[in-house]
């Protein structure tokens, strides 16, 4: 589905995110969606950026920097 979001630091990051930024913008921002965010090559792509943002692979980047900075800090001897 199309996403239409408030104006949030995180969001505006996101290239699929149609923001409004008043009530009066956040109306037209949905009616744009549903009108023109359709197209099955626009569909593909937010279920694309969708899966980087799960939870799951959230969750492996944070295992992963942790990982890196343990190492870092004590080496990789162990």
């Amino acid at each position: 589905m199309p996403i239409v979001s408030t104006d949030l630091p995180e969001v505006r990051t996101q290239k699929h995110v149609r923001i409004g930024r008043s009530p009066a913008q956040f109306l037209r921002q949905l009616d744009e969606a549903l009108l023109h965010d359709r197209a099955p090559d626009l569909i593909t792509a937010r279920r694309n950026s969708a899966f980087t943002e799960s939870w799951i692979n959230r969750a492996e980047f944070i295992k992963d920097r942790m990982i890196e900075k343990f190492l870092q800090k004590h080496g990789s001897s162990g």
